[in-house]
């Protein structure tokens, strides 16, 4: 059974009072054992063994409370430790939704298979998709099945070369044509996850084929 720290600090000091108290009966009566009976004697026996029993008890709590102590150190340690590494990935987090944001045109981050995890405001105003109707779900779930098709089959080419590629893709959404636009896809690393960035590219370029 563990015993808290509260409890073990109680038991100790009556513990270390009653051998304190022991001790100095013991003191006193030193010079008196030449008028002590048989069994007086036998009890003063009995008293001094339960008295190191006593001692070896109150320096077993003692290791126990020290031990204890350093456990809670270690765990709040551990807690300032996670504190801290959240606040990281928070700030890297943000950064990265500042860096989305700031691009010229739509962009976006899936994951490799194919879910999406964020688009930036111009993606929303580009396409008339939220973030909330979007992010979570697949381009099967937003998009045409022709359309959702040719997404997932150029997202599998970059993530399958682990390279950039330039893709020219159509886009079709609740009846409305967007028109063809040019779209920089390329696989990153988060964390150790795979994931697909793709930025849309509004003027003239030459596709690579």
């Amino acid at each position: 059974m563990t015993i808290s720290p509260a409890v073990q600090h109680v038991i100790t000091a009556v513990l270390t009072s009653l051998v304190t108290v022991t001790s100095s009966y013991f003191a006193f009566s030193a010079n008196t054992t030449d008028t002590l009976s048989k069994s007086e004697i036998e009890f003063r026996s009995d008293l001094l063994e339960t008295v190191e029993k006593l001692s070896d008890r109150v320096r077993a709590l003692e290791a126990e409370n020290q031990q204890l102590k350093l456990q809670q150190l270690e765990s709040r340690q551990k807690i300032l430790t996670l504190q801290s590494q959240l606040s990281e990935t928070h700030s890297e987090t943000r950064l990265l939704e500042a860096y989305l944001e700031a691009l010229p045109g739509p962009a976006w981050i899936k994951r490799a298979d194919g879910v999406m995890r964020y688009i930036n405001i111009k993606y929303e105003q580009k396409y008339q998709v939220s973030r909330l109707h979007y992010v979570g779900k697949s381009d099967y779930e937003v998009y045409e099945k022709a359309v959702a098709d040719r997404f997932r089959e150029n997202d599998k080419k970059v993530y399958e070369n682990k390279r950039g590629k330039i893709f020219k893709e159509s886009i079709t959404k609740d009846g409305i044509d967007y028109g063809t636009k040019y779209f920089w896809k390329s696989p990153i690393m988060i964390d150790g996850n795979w994931y697909i960035a793709g930025i849309g590219i509004e003027h003239d370029i030459v596709c690579e084929k």
